[in-house]
């Protein structure tokens, strides 16, 4: 997969994504700690050689597993290979999902939501969706450290989705119920 990856040959395409279909079949999450770290880590280089291939008729497996697995790191891969194939069908899922974030965040470790939303930010980013720039508003002054790189990349693709923002910032200012955010 290495080897694949510094390659960035097309024809290898069908040879990844059967090999993602056979690791999804086969539960990533199943089996000792060993043998699940191990399929963590060939599902990440899967998931990035495809999103580098552009492969996007692997669009919905690998919505998919975002949408199944709980590894930080795989879930924020899938999001940033969505945002690389332009999938815009999930764009208002992606934004949900960093919006439940920048609320949630505040509890224990959260260095895992932190990962996950910088991935749905990149993905964010790529697509420049409309329906994304409140949850990227909010992502860019929630409470993600400031050594994070979430709020930065965060402000970083506002100023990318709207040339002027002015109407989208207002319909902030009046519908939105913390004085904060306001």
């Amino acid at each position: 997969a290495l080897k694949i990856l510094e390659l960035r040959n097309k024809d290898f395409t069908p040879m990844l994504q059967k090999a993602l279909d056979d690791l999804y079949n086969r539960r990533i999450d199943a089996g000792t700690t060993t043998e699940r770290y191990d399929k963590l880590q060939l599902a990440r280089l899967l998931v990035q050689n495809l999103a580098n291939l552009n492969a996007t008729d692997s669009t919905d497996r690998v919505f998919a597993l975002y949408n199944e697995i709980s590894d930080p790191l795989l879930k924020s891969d899938c999001a940033i290979a969505l945002g690389k194939f332009r999938a815009k069908s999930y764009a208002y899922r992606l934004s949900r999902d960093l919006a439940d974030i920048n609320l949630a965040g505040k509890d224990g470790d959260t260095r895992p939501q932190e990962i996950i939303a910088f991935g749905l930010v990149q993905a964010l980013d790529s697509l420049r969706d409309p329906g994304s720039f409140q949850a990227l508003f909010l992502a860019s002054i929630a409470w993600y450290p400031n050594n994070s790189r979430v709020k930065e990349s965060a402000r970083n693709a506002l100023l990318k989705i709207f040339e002027d923002p002015t109407e989208q910032f207002a319909e902030l200012i009046q519908k939105h119920p913390e004085l904060r955010v306001k």
